[in-house]
């Protein structure tokens, strides 16, 4: 159904399925004389916008659709211009090209038959946030450069927090706070470079060769490019070893032992990356036990969950991060 009327605005509503309630008005200002200038104004009733309905759709098809791969490097290529295109294309030009070359060709993560790497982890709602968060694409480094983008940062990352019970020291309502990063690697660089200045600052700088870091043989690579970007001596990672016996997990023993190996080397034990989910087996190391380990040596324990963390938000499931303190 598609309703036009006449005046100083276009209103056009469109109705397809059980999509309803999606209205799009464009008001026209006819004060300026050198160009149209439109203002768009989107309500949302119980439907969605266009975008969305076709970002649905392509969910919706991707459970059904063969992945056609691809056979060689450069297979994309030979479709799409070889240089960037002197004049620009319309939208509906390049949406159709998406749908004729990428998506038979590109890996469908957020398909449920997808089972390598990672599960789907996105939504409607993310895709909404996303758009939004690109349309400002304010610099939110710090408090100056976007007050409100850094107070919103506070906020949901104390909701994030209270949502999975951290203790309030870890709160910016507490003593504590934190950062939204982009992506896991991000934050363990981040959290290393922090624990390592503060051993520094601690032992002397002179001892950087020193320094240790500890995780599992099951622990995301993403430890190892972080403690490499750090300068962390590269015979300083330990992958200590983990058996069925204890489903993958890391045997806070095992870690003692390494732990103490070190110390009589001469050597620095300073940071821990325990694991909630790991992406190979999905095992859970016991982080309270761990920990335990850990303050004994006043080493920093950065647990990273980016994998299963958010099931503790369940109430079935919290005590997997008990002893986080």
């Amino acid at each position: 159904m598609r309703r036009v009327s006449n005046g100083d605005s276009d209103t056009r509503r469109v109705s397809n399925g059980d999509v309803k309630g999606a209205q799009v008005t464009a008001t026209r200002d006819r004060s300026s004389s050198v160009e149209r200038n439109w203002q768009h104004k989107v309500s949302y009733g119980d439907g969605d916008t266009r975008r969305v309905r076709q970002r649905r759709r392509r969910d919706e098809a991707s459970q059904q659709r063969r992945h056609e791969g691809i056979s060689s490097d450069g297979n994309v290529r030979w479709i799409v211009v070889e240089s960037a295109p002197y004049s620009p294309e319309s939208i509906k030009t390049i949406l159709q090209d998406v749908q004729k070359y990428i998506i038979p060709r590109i890996t469908h993560w957020q398909s449920p038959n997808y089972f390598a790497y990672f599960p789907s982890s996105g939504s409607i709602a993310g895709f909404l946030g996303e758009m939004l968060s690109t349309g400002f694409n304010v610099v939110g480094f710090n408090w100056m450069s976007s007050p409100t983008a850094t107070e919103l940062e506070c906020i949901v990352m104390d909701w994030l927090g209270e949502m999975l019970k951290l203790p309030k020291s870890f709160l910016f309502s507490g003593n504590g706070g934190g950062v939204l990063q982009g992506t896991t690697c991000e934050a363990i660089l981040s959290t290393l470079t922090a624990a390592r200045d503060q051993m520094l600052s601690q032992v002397g700088r002179e001892k950087m060769e020193k320094l240790v870091v500890y995780g599992s043989d099951q622990t995301h690579s993403a430890i190892q490019k972080a403690a490499k970007i750090a300068g962390i001596n590269p015979m300083n990672l330990r992958a200590v070893k983990t058996t069925k016996s204890t489903s993958f997990g890391l045997c806070p023993k095992s870690l003692h032992d390494a732990v103490q190996a070190d110390v009589q080397a001469g050597l620095v034990p300073f940071f821990l990356c325990a694991t909630v989910g790991t992406t190979s087996t999905n095992a859970i190391d016991p982080i309270g036990p761990l920990c335990e380990v850990a303050k004994d040596y006043s080493i920093w324990v950065h647990v990273d969950v980016a994998y299963a963390g958010s099931a503790c938000i369940c109430p079935e499931f919290p005590h997997f991060i008990d002893g986080i303190c």
